[in-house]
């Protein structure tokens, strides 16, 4: 589990590199945020991240769509939800990435990637059916550290580095999740669909 934020933030990045419009737009509000504001104390992350709106809608759709495609649960009593009753001792499957494309409550567009989603609507953020780090006792631990943790380092690499894919995007289509895997966690992208890309420091203004 170890690797979700790194896997996180490949996928942050892949939707940020996909989209030319958004990737300056993140550009110009982490720039803002961060580089033109020197010097940032690591205390000061936090709060220089809630300057940058667009990062952090992004970071919550990316994790709408790529987050865990499941959690186990034991049944520890008999627990009744609406017409269904589970039974003590039993194992149950909850698949959250499902919940998390539902139509019903995400709208005819609920499996397309939308950066403004939690942006037009912040109450997303705390919805029934938005649950990236997991629900009730057993949630994750790192729901408040790793996505600033995410979002900062996205921001370091558009700030500091032209990212391109050879060929242009048109040639690359959009990375694959690894279905056949089942993670709990933040799923990979099927190996053969992670792009090359080149990397090249910006040459900036004093």
């Amino acid at each position: 589990m170890l690797d979700n934020p790194s896997t996180a933030a490949f996928w942050v990045l892949c939707r940020v590199l996909y989209n030319p419009e958004l990737l300056a737009t993140i550009r110009e509000e982490c720039e803002e945020a961060f580089v033109r504001n020197k010097p940032v104390a690591p205390s000061d992350i936090p709060a220089r991240l809630e300057c940058c709106p667009i990062l952090k809608s992004t970071f919550e759709e990316t994790m709408r769509l790529h987050s865990g495609t499941h959690v186990f649960r034991h049944i520890s009593e008999d627990t009744e939800i609406g017409p269904y009753r589970l039974r003590k001792g039993s194992n149950i499957l909850i698949p959250y990435n499902r919940i998390q494309v539902s139509k019903t409550h995400w709208g005819p567009d609920a499996e397309e990637f939308k950066h403004r989603r939690f942006l037009d609507n912040p109450g997303l953020a705390n919805s029934r059916y938005f649950r990236p780090f997991g629900d009730g006792t057993h949630q994750c631990g790192g729901k408040i550290m790793a996505p600033q943790l995410v979002m900062y380092f996205v921001a370091i690499v558009v700030c500091r580095y032209d990212v391109g894919i050879p060929g242009g995007i048109e040639k690359c289509p959009f990375p694959r999740v690894d279905i056949p895997k089942g993670r709990a966690t933040v799923p990979m992208p099927v190996a053969g669909d992670v792009p090359h890309v080149t990397i090249t420091p910006r040459k900036r203004e004093d």
